[in-house]
């Protein structure tokens, strides 16, 4: 496999497709892709029963997965509503405006809720919109444009995608959580005794279940990093489901392990270098944003003193030359970020339509399209 050329093509592909920007940006904000990925690691289980407050929810394997996780949500929310509800009529403690305090929290909550439940959909619209835009160009010659993204995008593939991060996420997440049981059921009773030897069992037996446990994190994250591209890319172009997209991606890198394992190499070096590159840059908007965040700070200050007369306020002017300084410095980052993350996205479409490609090829066939470049 011709990593350089998977890599050229990425980086004129980026600059010749400008349509890709916007959804990575969006990957930008949702998944703060200007910082480190390596360590990403999303996902969750497809578990048998779930137990709470006595309620038992029941999974049959033979329907949709995601319909029977969407209907217990549903099910969890309006119980916690319910509880809320009875909280607040009949458990509350009387004390000044409690009602309003309340009220208010549950407004903040809920914004934030909100924000993050879009931020996700944001997400996984713009990941799933990112993959077939790309293999549609590399398919046809042809640009979606924005728009057409976005209905790319909007489909049962991006749902997947998140089941897919979810059942990662409960599995690492209950293994990290059952390493951590058993050092607290063997190392807090022995530390509890207050002998000496017990106390050194207890501590060393204690830092290594936690040794273990960020050993597990580590390794699991990076092994996932490089199985994650394939994953996804057989659920949206090869539209299979949660189980059979795990399944074929996990056939792919095994029987292209080289091949995937210098790709995933050559992107954990991305993510390496690309904060050290960023250093100038943010030197650089630092220093823009310091200086332009307290000249209108002090502009702002002198306007209000001069229409309302009286003494500026402080908190005010500091105010606005925060806000200037974080939108100097996070606006430029976010774009680039957002470039990466086109970039990287492209490399893994590529490597993914490269190694069918080969495996066409390998059986003596040939493959159903070329690149344009190709042709």
């Amino acid at each position: 496999m011709d990593y350089i050329k998977i890599l050229k093509r990425a980086w004129r592909m980026l600059w010749a497709y400008r349509a890709l920007w916007i959804f990575g940006i969006i990957l930008a904000l949702t998944t703060a892709s200007w910082e480190s990925q390596f360590m990403y690691t999303f996902g969750g289980n497809d578990g048998a029963n779930q137990q709470d407050r006595g309620t038992t929810i029941q999974i049959d394997p033979e329907s949709d997965i995601g319909e029977q996780i969407e209907k217990a949500f549903e099910e969890e929310f309006k119980s916690g509503i319910e509880d809320l509800e009875k909280f607040i009529d009949e458990d509350l403690p009387i004390f000044p405006n409690g009602r309003k305090i309340i009220n208010t929290l549950i407004a903040v909550a809920s914004v934030i809720f909100v924000l993050f439940v879009a931020g996700m959909i944001s997400r996984y619209v713009a990941e799933t919109a990112l993959i077939q835009m790309v293999n549609e160009n590399e398919e046809s010659g042809e640009k979606p444009t924005i728009k057409q993204g976005f209905r790319l995008g909007w489909s049962r593939a991006s749902w997947r995608l998140f089941l897919i991060d979810l059942l990662f996420f409960l599995l690492v997440f209950s293994v990290i959580l059952l390493l951590g049981g058993i050092g607290a059921l063997v190392a807090v009773p022995l530390l509890a005794v207050g002998r000496a030897a017990q106390g050194i069992f207890g501590g060393v037996f204690a830092a290594g279940m936690i040794f273990l446990m960020v050993f597990f994190g580590f390794v699991g994250g990076a092994v996932l990093s490089l199985l994650k591209p394939f994953f996804r890319r057989v659920c949206v172009l090869d539209d299979m489901g949660v189980i059979e997209s795990i399944r074929q991606g996990y056939a792919i890198v095994r029987k292209n392990f080289k091949e995937t394992g210098i790709m995933w190499l050559i992107q954990v070096g991305i993510s390496l270098v690309y904060p050290i590159l960023n250093i100038p840059v943010v030197l650089l908007l630092s220093a823009a944003g310091v200086l332009l965040g307290g000249l209108l700070s002090l502009l702002t200050g002198g306007l209000s003193g001069w229409f309302w007369g009286g003494e500026p306020s402080i908190v005010w002017m500091i105010s606005v030359g925060v806000v200037i300084f974080i939108l100097v410095l996070a606006v430029p980052l976010t774009f680039l970020g957002g470039l990466r993350a086109v970039f990287q996205s492209s490399s893994w479409t590529l490597t993914f339509r490269e190694l069918r490609t080969l495996k066409f090829l390998e059986n003596g066939e040939l493959p159903e399209s070329e690149s344009p470049e190709e042709k």
